[in-house]
């Protein structure tokens, strides 16, 4: 990669970086909010006097509490995405990440939906997850359409990763393929009357 390249990478990581903070930043404040009121109100019956429910309450507190902390380290992660370079992911945990990044990263009015073939290959975590908030923010309805819907298949082929996206009622934006390009080991996006497809191969991790 020449520094021209290199350049040019950064600027991109960091326009979806950007991208992906500012989507997600608003939804998780939303469900931290909601973690501490649960916390806060179970906490609340809890201390009352004769409560025949403490042993639920408590179970309650903690799933609202574990499911706070998940979330902060998510945002962390994105927040530090190039601090994450190196770590791999493989087998059912590349899904379980696609399908975490879309609980925050998919739009309201956009259906999702991942199916995978095992085993996947080790891919590097982090171009992962760029690749697949790319393809989850690409995919956001365009007026007039008030729903779209978004399919991802995972599998092996080309050396490593696989993934196939199929959008519909969505647009292809113009940022998209120099984005996966510089993302993944190959990438190719075809806009059709009402949405596009994008398949691209993340090598394996060696």
């Amino acid at each position: 990669m020449t520094m021209a390249d290199s350049s040019e990478h950064n600027r991109l990581m960091a326009q979806l970086e950007q991208r992906m903070l500012a989507r997600a930043a608003p939804r998780l404040a939303h469900d931290f909010n909601n973690d501490l009121t649960i916390i806060g109100g179970q906490a609340e019956l809890a201390q009352r006097a004769g409560d025949q429910r403490l042993h639920d309450r408590m179970e309650q507190i903690k799933l609202a509490a574990r499911n706070a902390r998940e979330r902060n380290q998510l945002l962390q992660e994105l927040a530090h995405a190039e601090a994450d370079t190196g770590t791999t992911t493989s087998g059912e945990t590349v899904t379980a990440d696609v399908k975490r990044l879309a609980d925050v990263l998919a739009h309201r009015d956009m259906t999702f939906a991942a199916s995978s073939s095992s085993p996947l290959p080790a891919v590097d975590r982090t171009r992962l997850r760029w690749i697949t908030g790319a393809l989850l923010m690409a995919a956001q309805p365009t007026s007039p359409t008030p729903r779209g819907s978004i399919t991802l298949t995972l599998s092996p082929g080309g050396g490593g990763l696989r993934l196939e996206g199929r959008v519909q009622g969505s647009g292809l934006p113009d940022w998209l393929a120099p984005t996966l390009t510089h993302c993944a080991t190959a990438a190719d996006v075809v806009g059709h009357e009402d949405g596009w497809q994008a398949t691209v191969i993340l090598a394996a991790a060696i």
